[in-house]
């Protein structure tokens, strides 16, 4: 009995190394806008962003463009913007369409599948509101005193009328500290926050807030380019997508909305992961193949050894029977 239960045990683990693999990334196409709304006069673009071997993707709407290209070295990512002209207000759209090719795909025969793709995006353009004048409210003067005494008249009426000149100088005063008090208490309203709902380096997790402007990448040495995406409310951003980080030990970049503009800094660890293995579309066909193979001989040999041991026994029950 022990003998069955080692040869099971042994065909699980053989079956078990033989099917494990490295994750990989999906192939994927997407159209994407800056925001969703934005004022006339204010910078807004869209997106178009793949990752796949290869691709023929029409661009449509807003404008029209054709993305075609092949790299037989495995999936890769690719990026193009799209400004969109906001000089007066209306909606602007667009689309994607075509097919991408998933190097990690597979029809059976070591061959990658094409798989169709689409989608869109739209950006609508509204007037800015007009700001209205904050008007101050001014101090009413008090009513000036003119009694004259007839003993002292010319006396007396002069310094009546230097008090009144006196009073009417203090009024304007009070009435220009109490119009500049009110202005100095004015106010700016804060400034909008930069609103992202989407950030991500394909292939890293890097745990993103956008308060907080410098970050530390782990990465490996032999890492040449960076995949970056990031999306948000009302914000454009630059220096994104893919991003040569070859001799360079930090990348840099900005995000925008209305009003303020924020550079955000990662700092790149470099460090030596060992030697890396790159597998083909037509290796993993390959090894897709062999491990079938493998798969189905381990069965055949197993269900050998099994039926061999239930005749014997059967055999011997005849034969003490």
């Amino acid at each position: 009995m022990m003998k069955y239960i080692s040869k099971i045990i042994l065909s699980i683990i053989l079956f078990g190394i033989i099917i494990i693999s490295p994750n990989v990334y999906a192939a994927s196409a997407s159209v994407t806008a800056s925001a969703q709304t934005v004022y006339v006069g204010d910078p807004a673009s869209f997106t178009v962003s793949i990752n796949a071997m290869g691709w023929n993707v029409t661009v449509s709407g807003m404008t029209n463009d054709i993305l075609s290209d092949i790299n037989f070295g495995g999936n890769t990512s690719t990026s193009k913007s799209y400004p969109v002209n906001t000089s007066s207000p209306g909606t602007h759209t667009l689309s994607i369409s075509g097919d991408i090719t998933d190097a990690d795909s597979d029809d059976g025969f070591g061959n990658p599948v094409a798989t169709p793709v689409g989608g869109s995006a739209t950006i609508t353009v509204i007037e800015r509101p007009a700001v209205q004048p904050v008007t101050p409210t001014p101090t009413p003067t008090p009513p000036t005193n003119n009694n004259t005494n007839n003993g002292g008249a010319t006396t007396n009426g002069n310094t009546n009328s230097n008090n009144a000149n006196t009073n009417d100088n203090n009024n304007s005063i009070n009435a220009n500290t109490e119009t500049k008090t009110q202005e100095t208490k004015t106010t700016e309203p804060a400034k909008k926050p930069i609103e992202v709902t989407k950030f991500e380096i394909v292939g890293y997790d890097l745990d993103f807030d956008s308060k907080t402007k410098s970050y530390t990448l782990n990465i490996g040495k032999e890492v040449s380019k960076l995949y970056l995406i990031v999306e948000g409310k009302d914000i454009t951003s630059d220096g994104t997508g893919i991003i040569d980080i070859a001799n360079k030990d930090k990348v840099t970049f900005r995000l925008k909305n209305s009003d303020q503009e924020v550079e955000y800094t990662i700092n790149l660890n470099k460090q030596s992961l060992g030697n890396s293995v790159s597998v083909t579309a037509k290796d993993k066909g390959n090894i897709f193949m062999a491990t079938t193979v493998i798969f189905g001989w381990s069965t055949v040999i197993l269900a050998f050894f099994l039926a061999k041991d239930i005749i014997k026994i059967r055999k011997q029950n005849k034969e003490s029977l």
